[in-house]
């Protein structure tokens, strides 16, 4: 099963507190609630900060497959992301522990998010949002999710229920 995710970046997520332990909470339901095994997961993100980043820091705690799709080269994707340290660190960690790497324009535009946004749906069984408002970049992933009738659901508002 190859599952993708899409979310507004952490700057969004700063005021609002618990929102990636919330994230983790939702994933582990959600992984457990299909049944899904570890060993049959791979996790595809895009590179960008905050969603992007919790699902590959969860792919690499719970032993799960992780391909990266950044839109742009390494040295560019840090550039233009703004990444500070701590953010470079943790995307290099992720670009180790990744099986597959997969940069989707070679050179900067700001087609390319859409292109990779494309990418990403396209190669996935399922996107998983964590967002709030559906216009923005994830609403837009979200809304071609939809279009190219790739199942897609907003972890942050799904409520799981066990079977009576």
């Amino acid at each position: 099963m190859r599952i993708t995710t899409t979310g507004h970046r952490p700057k969004y997520w700063e005021s609002i507190k618990g929102e990636k332990s919330g994230f983790f909470h939702q994933l582990d339901w959600y992984i457990n609630f299909k049944g899904h095994d570890h060993s049959e997961l791979v996790f595809l993100h895009g590179c960008a900060l905050g969603v992007d980043t919790w699902f590959g820091e969860y792919a690499m705690k719970n032993n799960i497959a992780l391909e990266l799709h950044p839109p742009f080269p390494v040295d560019v994707q840090i550039e233009k992301a703004k990444m500070d340290k701590k953010d470079i660190v943790e995307f290099r960690k992720q670009l180790e522990y990744a099986t597959d790497i997969f940069v989707t324009n070679q050179n900067f535009s700001m087609y390319g998010y859409q292109k990779r946004n494309m990418a990403l749906v396209d190669n996935s069984d399922v996107v998983l949002g964590w967002y709030r408002v559906a216009k923005s970049g994830s609403g837009n992933c979200i809304n071609y999710a939809k279009f190219r009738g790739v199942p897609n659901y907003n972890l942050r508002t799904m409520v799981f229920r066990r079977a009576q």
